[in-house]
């Protein structure tokens, strides 16, 4: 199963769409945004999995800034929130194996870097 966003406990009495940005900034706001969907007034929950641009169905990635545009279809007012996703390992299970750092390389000028690296798995 890849990452989900879930947007939770909406107040809409209108329908409304969602709309999904990848990037540093929200800006310009009537850009660059691809359509998740449309939903009924009422709709509490959304999950957003991924989004189509052009032709491409993209998911989403880790470590990523997503902005999120929801739509009042009846009085074309809206909010936008950023989402920044973890990196991969935060939704790792807790039998996975996080990143080893295997070596170290010291290059500092004139510093003695006598330094030793031990790893030991738990």
């Amino acid at each position: 199963m890849g990452l989900v966003i879930r947007i939770h406990d909406i107040a809409s009495p209108n329908d409304f769409t969602v709309s999904i940005k990848k990037g540093d900034t929200a800006y310009p706001l009537d850009s660059g945004y691809y359509l998740c969907g449309s939903y009924a007034g009422g709709t509490d929950l959304v999950n957003i999995s991924g989004y189509t641009a052009g032709s491409t169905y993209t998911t989403l990635e880790f470590d990523t800034q997503y902005w999120i545009k929801l739509i009042d279809t009846d009085t074309n007012r809206y909010i936008i929130e950023n989402i920044k996703t973890n990196n991969e390992v935060a939704f790792a299970e807790c039998n996975c194996t996080p990143p080893l750092i295997t070596s170290l390389e010291c290059d500092i000028d004139n510093l003695d870097c006598d330094l030793q690296l031990e790893a030991t798995l738990v």
